[in-house]
């Protein structure tokens, strides 16, 4: 179900009101360039009273005659940015979308409209045009996850020990099985083989495990940065939750 499908079910008069109610307020989930509360402000201030059935079919023609602006711009947007990135420009600069916050209402107001107090000139809310991709690309949450991605890995030295140890055991009698098969060689020398590979084994076993970074308290301390992080976008999700009114 799009947004046409709705806007004709809150123009029809013969559907129930609490459908054609549902139908108004998912047209503003999928289209509220001011965010929902500001935008249900200003078509309540232009056309009165949603409860009039009128200005409900009103208010939702505006909206969508709107929305025909607002993706002809997105559209040309769009062929903007398909040229710039051929041109090997890959993010969106600021002469890109410094125009879009001072747009106003899309398509404007008729003049001598009943609309008080400018509300067609307020800027468009920066959580619907970031849903377009016209806001300047912000680092914050990947800058977080590349933190966490970093972290030390909080490995015991005896984990760096036995697994090298148990690894290159099962390499040094795969070696050991296919010269005896090969070369058929003494049996002092298979032995004298064999003792010289357990002691390089162990030597190099215990100079890895001294290379690994462990502290007793490193696993508690990377779960601390990785809450901090959680919270930092937690906080950021918020803020740009009210930037849009979404209360």
């Amino acid at each position: 179900m799009g947004f046409a499908k709705d806007a004709r079910d809150v123009r029809d008069q013969t559907l129930p009101r609490q459908q054609r109610v549902l139908a108004w307020r998912r047209c503003l989930g999928r289209y509220a360039p001011y965010g929902l509360r500001q935008t249900l402000d200003h078509l309540r201030a232009r056309f009165g009273s949603f409860d009039d059935p009128a200005a409900l079919a009103a208010a939702v023609s505006a909206l969508e005659a709107s929305r025909a602006v607002w993706l002809a711009e997105v559209d040309r947007f769009g062929r903007h940015r398909r040229a710039a990135k051929a041109q090997g420009r890959r993010r969106v600069t600021v002469a890109d979308v410094a125009g879009y916050r001072q747009w106003g209402w899309p398509g404007g107001v008729p003049a001598g409209g009943p609309e008080p107090g400018g509300l067609a000139d307020r800027p468009l809310a920066p959580e619907f045009l970031a849903a377009y991709g016209m806001v300047l690309w912000d680092p914050v949450p990947v800058n977080h996850r590349r933190r966490v991605r970093r972290l030390p890995a909080a490995r015991s030295p005896y984990a760096a020990f036995f697994g090298l140890l148990g690894c290159g055991g099962f390499g040094l009698a795969l070696l050991a099985l296919v010269g005896w098969a090969l070369l058929d060689p003494p049996v002092v020398a298979g032995w004298s083989f064999a003792v010289a590979g357990v002691v390089a084994l162990v030597f190099f076993a215990w100079r890895e495990s001294g290379r690994v970074v462990h502290r007793p308290g490193l696993a508690a301390e990377n779960d601390r940065v990785r809450a901090l992080a959680d919270a930092a976008e937690a906080r950021w999700r918020a803020q740009r939750r009210r930037s849009f009114d979404l209360r």
